[in-house]
């Protein structure tokens, strides 16, 4: 469809300058204008009480807790996924949270984000969770006035009829430039070996001891979790420009940006430092870090305004200087997983690449398989012995069994209900 689009304002620009020849004329522009959408606070702030299990619609980030999956439904909440037999996982309760875009568990406590305010559940009892308190107004959003508070922005397809010799306002993005269902590439980081306590690579949150990061545009924010039931936050300092991501790795917090990956010392947990960043051309990109390599997907057809596909491979041996040592093209890259040495690669409605990754300077001649037939957004490769893997997609909750590296079985899906 992008494609399509791109040719048609083509088409329309070359008979607009056709047009403009003569003394009068006429040019249409299409463009995707941001309408802001604004809540009152009364309308977010409110009690957070279990329901009833939900069909999911719109689907965003996962995170695993020992035998449940937390998949949150975009603005709105969080759904509770049993897990205990991946063949058939029960949609057993919904939690109502608006605004909701990321959360990260710790011993029985979930915390999730409620537009300005951060809520925390007990889950000890997944199928019930019960709201314990809630940390107000520590995530600022873009603006308030008369009409509320302004929490994102929905985008519409416009078009207009312009004097060849006007300039364009239309105060949004041209066609070209944007992808209309970009809300799901609200994207971020992960956080392996904690148990069973995983995010997904496109989450904001991360929990590293007893102190929960997050991540904005522009903001890292350090909570200080001594008192589980009523995180303090401690600290905000600068993260970098149009931060997305974030991924934890040994002493290091791993900021993936639209224009860049910047890397974060937290020895002294409540202070992080500022360390190094590799700089890569302006496209979305989540991260994942093993010991010695940084991987970077670089995607297309967003708000980020890139135009590259790609994976990159970062040297990482020298924390305060990596270093690029490879790129490979790719599909539409989205989110991604490595366990052991096998990488899984999200390509969105391209499905999903894996790859070899035991030398990764090779890594395009390692492809060991590459499926199709689903949508495929971000994926969290399960620890311990089990070879299954968690994928989110447009298309719903999927999980895949791997065979010796070479093939996956699908075991079960939760489809989204349009």
């Amino acid at each position: 469809m992008k494609n399509q689009l791109t040719l048609f304002v083509f088409i329309l620009v070359i008979f607009s300058f056709q047009s403009c020849v003569k003394d009068t004329c006429e040019r249409e522009v299409t463009y995707i204008k941001p309408i802001p959408v604004y809540k009152q606070v009364a309308e977010f702030r409110i009690d957070i009480k279990v329901k009833e299990a939900q069909a999911l619609k719109e689907p965003g980030k996962i995170y695993l807790y020992n035998n449940y999956i937390f998949i949150n439904e975009i603005r709105e909440g969080i759904h509770v996924i049993d897990n205990s037999d991946p063949e058939n996982p029960l949609n057993i309760a919904y939690v109502p949270i608006p605004g909701n875009v990321d959360m990260a568990v710790k011993d029985g406590i979930l915390y999730a984000d409620n537009y300005t305010d951060l809520v925390t559940l007990d889950v000890s009892t997944p199928s019930n969770p019960q709201f314990l308190d809630r940390t107000e107004s520590v995530f600022p959003l873009e603006g308030q006035d008369a009409q509320g508070v302004l929490v994102y922005y929905e985008y519409e397809e416009v078009t207009e009829i312009l004097d060849c010799h006007g300039s364009f306002n239309g105060g949004g993005f041209l066609e070209d430039d944007v992808f209309i269902n970009s809300s799901v590439n609200d994207s971020g980081g992960s956080a392996p070996n904690y148990n069973a306590s995983v995010g997904g690579s496109m989450a904001r949150f991360t929990i590293m001891n007893q102190y929960l990061y997050t991540v904005d545009a522009y903001n890292l924010r350090v909570f200080d979790l001594s008192s589980p039931n009523n995180p303090t936050l401690t600290n905000t300092s600068y993260a970098g420009w149009n931060v997305e991501t974030i991924f934890p790795y040994g002493n290091y917090l791993y900021l993936g940006s639209s224009n860049g990956m910047h890397i974060h010392d937290v020895t002294d947990p409540l202070n992080p430092q500022f360390i190094s960043s590799f700089w890569h051309p302006s496209a979305c990109d989540p991260v994942f870090v093993t010991e010695k390599y940084a991987y970077v997907t670089l995607r297309s057809g967003t708000f980020c305004d890139g135009f590259t596909n790609e994976l990159d491979v970062i040297d990482i041996n020298d924390i305060y200087n990596p270093l690029l040592v490879k790129n490979f093209a790719m599909d539409n890259p989205h989110g991604l997983s490595v366990k052991d040495n096998t990488l899984f690669l999200c390509e969105g409605d391209f499905g999903m690449k894996v790859f070899d990754v035991e030398n990764p300077l090779i890594l395009d001649t390692k492809k060991i398989a590459d499926f199709g037939g689903f949508s495929a957004y971000d994926v969290i490769a399960m620890p311990g012995n089990d070879d299954i893997l968690l994928v989110i997609g447009d298309d719903g909750f999927y999980q895949f069994r791997i065979i010796d590296n070479q093939d996956m079985q699908q075991l079960s899906i939760i489809p989204v209900e349009k």
